[in-house]
């Protein structure tokens, strides 16, 4: 068990001693019997200022630290041993025995466990609840019940968020004790003694069930967020709105990335978050989108890092669950750091076996860390390593030269930046949604395995990124969805609609059903520069890229993307000469992965009953307007006939 230095009190002038303490007068204050406080191994300690000692021992008995008690009242009331670790305060036995009859009490400080040990009460004490740490939850390993004595004050609002950062493991088995007007169980047994035993039972028998406390708090904290983002959170649809605030921002085009990326950061609340990944070239903008799309969230809703070792993940304090990781470029990933990340973002935790040097030599220890976690990213690869890439929903960038014109021009805009004041409805409809029911329930979810063809296995797992973007989607807008009987919310057309536009062409193209425009113009660009060359010489990069009128980096990863598919093949081994490029495998004809809006509501209506006829095979009907990737570009979540 890791320990840590307790922080040192402030400093006292010589001009201002403390009163002192005897053990005597600390047993008359609490109303203790002086011999008990012995047995527990306080004492007074003697010299120029008398003070209590009390000892901290770990279960195994050994000694970690000592905490002298300097007044009753009089600041500073507490001073530590110089050495002492932080640890919780108990007897060697207290965890063995709460074991054995399945409950145990955590209070904050040391006279209140004196307290409860004296009426028989198995406790634990924490030495100020700001000093609570994540790792002590392993002593309550085994023990069913763990009531936690919340304080009527700052100190009980510390312990309080100090539990909401643990595991619900831990959290499931707390139940909140408090004392009607009785500050803690030490001031309740100094009143009446005879009386403690009988008032004090009463409290752990209508101890608050964390769950009910939590269940209680988000209902609070949903309507007073709803307050702060009403004007968003009844639009018919807030992807447009978030377009106009996009614009406001400064950001060019770029709509389907930054949709997806808002989605998916949204989608944090949900078991299986969805991870988005931003691709293209050097200064290309994918980095201006990710950080456009974080000023609308709140920075409690996700952990920024540029970079992070390999063990970071095992290690790392910050509470993961239902957050978003923010890796700005890829290339921060130490390489064996990977392989955690990929199990945190598959299995919604990650749990590493370690030993560490104890002071009774060498032992194992199991580190555990809770999600779900998505992860938000961006590259200039053309593929993430192993098996992330298909962890995550990939965006390209526009990396055409009308895209960058429209950025010089935004470049020499005088636009202000924007305000907190602008920005904090947004913060607010992600605290909304955070706080709220985040069940779903799709009427149609049965009807798409009928629909999509089985062409891959990596269908497995992209219809499950399609499932829950659709779901985000209509907790976006669960101000003005209908529930159903559980009190989910219901997902209508329009959601699958919104994000059929947005995934179609990705999901279609990952599963090489199809592939991009920018591949297609890239192979075809080959194909028409060997047409030009009777003799048959190699299309170079440069050659390449003087064709498409685009740069030299953007024709690059191009390449990349296109020789990863085998649409292109390379004749040069040599990797620091030009490629000699030529026509791989051949391009496949774009296909419907997904079915239209249509098609899909006419299966509801045939599951229905409401059509007695079989839809044609192949019939699709209408088509839903794709997401724009120019400037303003937006959801039409509208289908034609």
């Amino acid at each position: 068990m890791t320990t840590d230095t307790p922080p040192s009190p402030p400093e006292t002038t010589a001009t201002v001693q403390p009163p002192g303490l005897t053990l005597e007068q600390y047993a008359d204050a609490k109303n203790i019997p002086v011999d008990e406080l012995r047995q527990w191994g306080l004492s007074t300690q003697n010299g120029k200022v008398p003070k209590v000692q009390m000892p901290y021992r770990l279960p195994d008995g050994q000694e970690s630290g000592v905490r002298y008690r300097m007044s009753l009242v009089d600041k500073p009331r507490f001073l530590w041993k110089k050495g002492s670790k932080l640890t919780p305060y108990m007897e060697v036995t207290t965890i063995d025995r709460a074991k054995t009859t399945g409950s145990i009490v955590i209070v904050e400080g040391e006279s209140d466990c004196h307290t409860l040990w004296h009426h028989g009460y198995d406790a634990v004490g924490v030495p100020g609840a700001s000093t609570f740490k994540s790792t002590w939850v392993t002593y309550f390993d085994e023990i069913p019940t763990i009531s936690v004595h919340i304080e009527p004050d700052a100190g009980g609002n510390q312990m309080l968020e100090w539990i909401e950062k643990q595991p619900e493991s831990f959290q499931d088995r707390v139940r909140l004790v408090r004392l009607t007007d009785y500050k803690d169980p030490s001031a309740l047994h100094v009143d009446d003694p005879d009386r403690f035993k009988v008032r004090f039972d009463a409290a752990l028998e209508r101890a608050e069930p964390w769950a009910t406390h939590e269940d209680q708090q988000r209902r609070v904290r949903s309507e007073e967020a709803l307050k702060g983002c009403e004007s968003i959170a009844t639009a018919p649809d807030i992807l447009r709105e978030l377009d106009r605030s996009l614009e406001r921002s400064g950001l060019v085009g770029e709509r389907p990335a930054a949709y997806l990326s808002y989605l998916a950061i949204t989608s944090r609340v949900l078991d299986e978050p969805v991870s988005v990944c931003l691709k293209g070239p050097s200064s290309g903008g994918k980095n201006v989108t990710a950080k456009t799309v974080l000023e609308h969230i709140p920075t409690d809703a996700y952990i920024d890092k540029t970079g992070m070792s390999a063990k970071v993940i095992f290690y790392g304090e910050e509470d993961l669950r239902h957050k978003m990781l923010v890796l700005i470029e890829w290339r921060g990933v130490n390489p064996e750091g990977e392989y955690p990340l990929e199990s945190l973002l598959s299995e919604g935790y990650v749990k590493y076996e370690t030993v560490e040097s104890t002071p009774d030599g060498l032992r194992a220890r199991t580190i555990e860390r809770p999600g779900p976690t998505g992860l938000l990213t961006t590259t200039t690869r053309a593929h993430l390593p192993g098996d992330m890439e298909n962890r995550l929903v990939s965006v390209t960038i526009n990396d055409t030269p009308e895209q960058t014109t429209r950025i010089i021009h935004e470049l020499v805009r005088d636009r202000p930046k924007r305000t907190e004041a602008e920005l904090a409805p947004w913060h607010a409809l992600q605290q909304y949604i955070a706080n709220s029911p985040a069940a779903v329930s799709m009427p149609y979810k049965a009807l798409l395995p009928e629909l999509i063809p089985p062409v891959t296995v990596r269908l497995r797992r992209d219809v499950g990124k399609l499932l829950r973007l659709i779901e985000t989607h209509a907790l976006l807008h669960s101000a003005t969805r209908d529930r159903d009987d559980t009190g989910a919310t219901v997902a209508t057309l329009t959601d699958y609609a919104a994000v059929r536009s947005l995934v179609h062409d990705l999901l279609t193209e990952g599963a090489q059903s199809s592939v991009s425009s920018a591949t297609r113009d890239t192979v075809m660009g080959v194909q028409a520069l060997h047409e030009q060359n009777p003799e048959g010489a190699r299309v170079t990069n440069a050659q390449l890229a003087t064709f498409l009128d685009l740069d030299k980096s953007a024709t690059s990863r191009r390449v990349r993307v296109a020789l990863n598919g085998g649409y292109l093949t390379n004749l040069e081994s040599n990797p620091k000469r030009p490629k000699k490029l030529v026509i791989g495998d051949p391009l496949p004809e774009d296909q419907d992965l997904l079915p239209t809006v249509e098609r899909l509501e006419w299966a509801m209506a045939k599951a229905d009953g409401r059509h007695s006829t079989e839809l044609p095979p192949g019939f699709y009907g209408c088509t839903v307007a794709r997401v724009s990737g120019g400037e303003g570009g937006v959801v039409d979540g509208r289908f034609r006939r």
